[in-house]
This record gives structure tokens, C-alpha cells and sequence, in this order.
């Protein structure tokens, strides 16, 4: 069980995270093109000691919990507005402020899943789409699980109908 400590120290540590992620995005847009993909797909270099096993941290970041926004197929065959390089391209995907992990097609927070009969694959959005960030702290890379994550749900493409495929609503 936590004590309230505990939890006031989680609370700043997560405040503290959204203060050092604001400055690293100002800082982001500053760097080169060459730059930026020399740190495309970066996993955490840091222990941040929030005593996740890698198993518990890949379930979170990768397993489906029932949100199928599209056939897989479909989603791995787009490409980024005006250009022929795949959306889901690691250093497009983080310009988005998504979390592209070495040796996964998709990054954290986007799942594949099936039908019930098993015969069609989706691609959907678990809560680490949004609850898990990566942040360079002193030139190394730490993976927050559970706090807030960078993404710009704004800057994620329409589907043809006109809908944010990241904020069904919004036209």
C-alpha cells in the first residue's frame, strides 16, 4: 500500500518530467534534420527505478486492450502527407511525440489485435500511447511509464473522412 509520501514524491516526479519535456521539445526544434534521426529510436539509458520488469514494460507498451482504430494492414501502408515515406516511420512517429522502440514495427503505445475468429489483424492504441514518455536527461535517455506523455495528437493525420484518426470528433 502507499503512503502519502509516497505518493507526493510520484507527483513530483511526474511534475518535474513535464517541466524538463517542455524544455527538451523547445529545445528539438532547434536541431537538425541529421540530428534528430541520430537519436530516432533511443530506448532508456537511465534507470528511473520504477521497478517495472522488462516483461511488465513491454505488456504495457504493446499489448492490445480492445481499441481497433483500423486493419493493420492499412495502418502500416500509410504514408506521411506529401510524401512517400511511411507514417509509421521511427523519427516521423516521434516528431509526433511517440516512443519508437529498436526492433518494433510500432511504437510504444500502439497494439496489434485480432478478431475474435482470428482471421483479420487491427492496430489500436493501449494507455501507453499517451501515459509513457522518453526524456534525455543530462545526454541519456530515461523511459517514464505511467506519466504524461509528449504526444500531439493535433499533428497526427485525417483519415480521408475528414476525422484525426489520434482525436475521433475533432474536424
Amino acid at each position: 500500500m502507499h503512503t502519502a509520501k509516497g505518493w507526493k514524491k510520484l507527483a513530483q516526479v511526474i511534475a518535474a518530467s513535464a517541466v524538463l519535456s517542455t524544455c527538451l521539445v523547445d529545445r528539438a526544434g532547434a536541431e537538425s534534420i541529421a540530428a534528430k534521426r541520430a537519436t530516432c529510436g533511443h530506448i532508456g539509458e537511465v534507470d528511473l527505478r520504477q521497478k517495472w520488469t522488462q516483461g511488465q514494460r513491454e505488456a504495457f507498451w504493446f499489448s492490445s486492450q480492445g481499441s481497433r482504430i483500423m486493419p493493420y494492414s492499412w495502418f502500416v501502408a500509410l504514408e506521411q502527407e506529401g510524401s512517400q515515406q511511411p507514417l509509421i516511420d521511427p523519427c516521423f512517429m516521434e516528431s509526433l511525440g511517440f516512443v519508437s522502440v529498436p526492433g518494433y514495427k510500432l511504437p510504444i503505445g500502439f497494439a496489434q489485435d485480432k478478431n475474435p475468429a482470428g482471421t483479420a489483424t487491427y492496430v489500436g492504441l493501449t494507455c501507453a500511447a499517451c501515459h509513457t514518455s522518453r526524456l534525455n536527461i543530462g545526454g541519456h535517455w530515461a523511459i517514464v511509464e505511467g506519466g504524461q506523455s509528449l504526444v500531439d495528437f493535433s499533428r497526427f493525420p485525417r483519415c480521408p473522412c475528414g476525422i484525426y484518426i489520434g482525436n475521433v470528433g475533432r474536424r
